[in-house]
This record gives C-alpha cells, structure tokens and sequence, in this order.
C-alpha cells in the first residue's frame, strides 16, 4: 500500500507547478481574508486596523471576564466616565431629544433624565462621540449584559423563521444559554479566523482541483488502466492507496492553510479571548460556543468538508477526461462557494436554494453558516438542526463519491 501511494505522489508531473501555485494561493487566502473577508463584517481591514490607534485601543480595552453584576457595575462606571467627558449641553441635548425622538416617545423626556440612558446616547453626544470606537464597544458591552439577563430578548428575528423552526429555535437558545456564564472580552483575531475561513472555497479548493482532476482519468488517457487492473494486489488496492493519498494530501493542505493563517492572525490582531462567548451587534451565537470551541468545530466541519470535495474530484476524474472534469470543479467552486452573508448578518431565514447551496462541498469546507445562527431544515413536523443536517449532507457527498469510485475503478 505504502508503494502505491508513493507512487501516487511522484506521478504527479506538475507537482512543482502546483506548489507554486499553491503557495501563492495560500498568501492571496491569507490576504483576501483579512482585507476582503473582515470589512465585511466589521468595516475594517488589517491594515486599517493597524494604523488607527483609537480603533484598535478601543477594541483591546473590551471588559474581559464572566458577565454578572460586577460586570455590569463597572461597564456603568465606564459609560458615566465617558458620557461625563463628552456630554452636550442641556439646551443642544433639549434640541436633539426633539430631532431624534418621535412626538409620542419624547414625551416628558429632559436632559439630566436621559442622560446615561443608552438608548438615546445619540441624544446627549455629538455624531463623532456616538460613531467613536469607544462608544460603539460600550454598546456591545451594554449588549452583552442585556443578553446574560434574558437570552430570547434579543432573537426578535424568529418572526421569519416558520412555527416549527422558530419553537425549535427558542428550545435552542433556552438549553444552550440560559443556563451558562457568558463570557466578554477582546475577541478580534477570533473574528477574523472565522472570517478567513470563509474563503477556502476560493482558494484550498481551487489547489484540489488542480491536483485530482486527473486523479483517475490519467490512466484512463494514457491506457494504464488495463495493467493496474491485473496488478498483484488488485485494482481495489490500486484504488484505496489514490484514495488514501488524496485524503491525506487534502488534510495536510488543510492544516497548512489554517496554521498559515493563525500565525498571520496572531501576529497583527492577537489570539486573545478564545474563552469568550461567541457575538457580536444584536448577535449571540445560540449554541452559546466559546470562540475556541467554534474554531475548533469549524475547522472539524471543514476538514470533512475538504474530504467530500476531495472525492467529488475523484469521482468527477473517474466519469470524465482530466480538462473535463477540472472545469466541472472550477464551475462548482464559481456557482455554490460564495458566503451567504457578512459574519454575524446571515439571514434567518434561508430560501430553497440556499438551504441546498449550504450542504454542497464547497459550503461544508468552509463551515462559515454552519454555527453562526440558528437555521433549521423541517420535514413532516420535524426539525434538523444546520450543524446536524451539515454532518449528514458530508457522510452523504463521501458515501456517494465513494460509491461512484469504486463502482466504477474498483
């Protein structure tokens, strides 16, 4: 076995191209994800991350620790520090109550009443205080307090999820948050590892591609075929080695890919606050999953996802020519690849076609939906869960290559 994958492995005739390739596609997944992935997510990149002093002070002196009363008391002393150091007048705040606040609202309201009232800090700063990084972390602070006293307060999104999803939905969130210590903190080079993630379809897939189009169809083009068949071992044997290292390669690519990108991310935002609970603006993740927990079960989905796509390849070179079957890879990659949305702002309520779209290979790989929010699949009264019916849609794409392969090599 040992011998046919080193085989496997020599016989690669463009193997030096595409380590060239591969590597310069490793640094574009590397680029893109943090100056293409991350804007769209938080309206900044690494660059600007670096040169704005404010933004990145601002993010780092995050409240880090268990979100409980003692949390909150500080948070409130925080906030009243910076409201009294960029409070307006009364009479500008007077103005503004009436500019900002509807007729019926502002009813009664004055400025020393509204004054560290959050909800109309827009009334008693100026446009650059509120739009400040300070006060935008303050106010996912403030969020994060709201969410550790009433979890479903803040899922008022459920109105477009039908009856079934949405009751499966609040049982989600009461097993899996009522009950634990949310935690905040700094969290940033975390957001944008998941982030990056999101453009493996673009970039590790287009390697796989390139390396098993012809995983299969080479012997076929070259008239090898027959002699493998009659081979000591058998052609199952011949086979499973390919498959073996056809896997193997892909999890080596894998892992290189996300170490690449974790020594990139450590060096210009920082590995700090994998203990955090996963959220963000108006968003909680309702699996209540530490920001460790939810790489580490990303990069799992993913690696499976990098298999079920490996051995779409192989299937498609076992039923097509190499050039073919590379442009059926390609075209997949181009039509199903793309992220549903910016990270924590997916939709609550996919259509058809994206709920088939997010259990392709190419989604699978990435594993960017897959735990952001709740997101289920009904059928006959019952619910699957995305994470769950993610898993079962990965064994199928194996199962199925599988069977396709050896029908038609073994």
């Amino acid at each position: 076995m040992r011998e046919y994958i080193r085989y496997e492995f020599h016989k690669q005739k463009n193997i030096k191209f595409i380590g060239i390739i591969g590597a310069a596609v490793l640094i574009f997944y590397i680029v893109m994800g943090m100056t293409g992935a991350m804007p769209r997510y938080a309206d900044w990149d690494a660059k600007w991350f670096l040169t704005h002093s404010e933004k990145r002070e601002a993010e780092k002196s995050r409240l880090h620790g268990t979100v409980d009363e003692a949390y909150a008391a500080n948070w409130e002393k925080r906030y009243k520090s910076y409201i009294d150091a960029h409070r307006l007048d009364d009479e500008t705040i007077a103005k503004k109550i009436k500019k900002n606040i509807k007729k019926k609202e502002r009813k009664g309201l004055t400025a020393p009443e509204i004054l560290y009232d959050i909800r109309y800090n827009n009334c008693v700063v100026s446009e650059e205080d509120f739009n400040s990084s300070e006060m935008f972390v303050l106010m996912e602070e403030y969020e994060m307090i709201q969410y550790a006293k009433e979890p479903l307060a803040i899922f008022d999104s459920m109105d477009a999820y039908a009856p079934a999803l949405a009751e499966d939905y609040k049982k989600c969130v009461e097993k899996n948050i009522r009950n634990i210590e949310l935690v905040a903190g700094y969290h940033c080079g975390w957001d944008v590892m998941i982030s990056i993630n999101s453009q493996l379809p673009y970039t590790l897939a287009i390697v796989l591609a390139l390396l098993f189009c012809a995983l299969f169809a080479a012997e076929r083009e070259t008239g090898m075929r027959p002699l493998l068949r009659i081979s000591r071992r058998g052609r199952k044997a011949v086979v499973t080695a390919k498959l073996l290292y056809a896997c193997g390669a892909s999890a080596i690519l894998y892992l290189v890919f996300q170490l690449a990108a974790l020594a990139a991310t450590a060096a210009v935002y920082g590995l700090e606050g994998a203990d955090c609970t996963v959220y963000g603006p108006l968003y909680l993740c309702p699996y209540g999953f530490t920001y460790g927990q939810y790489y580490l079960l990303q990069c799992a989905v993913g690696l499976f996802g990098t298999f079920a796509f490996t051995l779409l390849m192989g299937a498609l070179s076992s039923l097509l020519k190499s050039r073919v079957s590379l442009m059926a890879g390609l075209g997949l990659i181009l039509a199903t690849a793309s992220p549903f949305a910016d990270f924590f702002n997916v939709e609550p309520a996919f259509q058809t076609l994206d709920k088939i779209k997010a259990l392709m290979p190419t989604q699978i790989m990435g594993a960017f939906n897959t735990f952001q929010i709740y997101q289920g699949y009904e059928a006959g009264g019952h619910v699957i869960r995305l994470p769950l019916m993610t898993a079962l849609a990965a064994a199928g794409w194996i199962a199925l290559c599988l069977a396709v392969i050896y029908r038609r090599e073994g």
